[in-house]
């Protein structure tokens, strides 16, 4: 991935940090944008940061911190091709992740 470091993905996570692309819906506490990051989709959270080096474009949610969704259901939304589910407590798209051999 290098300098592309894409994430295309539903997930969710305590904490996202974007320093590549992320694509997708995310569901997390705090979303930080950062370094040049970009995220499409949806975006769900008590707190969002998007540094001024860095893009959004889609729905962002906000919600009450430490408040969690009564329901969450991803199967509404169709998920990017190839994409992978992600719970974890953080979530990094890193824009210089190496690709695995």
């Amino acid at each position: 991935m290098g300098q592309s470091g894409l994430l295309k993905s539903n997930l969710r996570a305590q904490k996202l940090i974007v320093t590549g692309r992320f694509i997708g819906t995310a569901d997390c506490e705090q979303i930080e944008l950062i370094s040049g990051g970009e995220a499409e989709g949806k975006l769900i959270s008590a707190g969002l940061v998007i540094d001024a080096s860095s893009s959004f474009q889609g729905e962002s949610i906000r919600r009450k911190e430490g408040e969690t969704p009564k329901v969450l259901d991803f199967s509404a939304d169709a998920p990017p091709r190839d994409a992978a589910s992600v719970n974890r407590d953080t979530a990094v798209v890193n824009k210089d992740a190496k690709k695995a051999p």
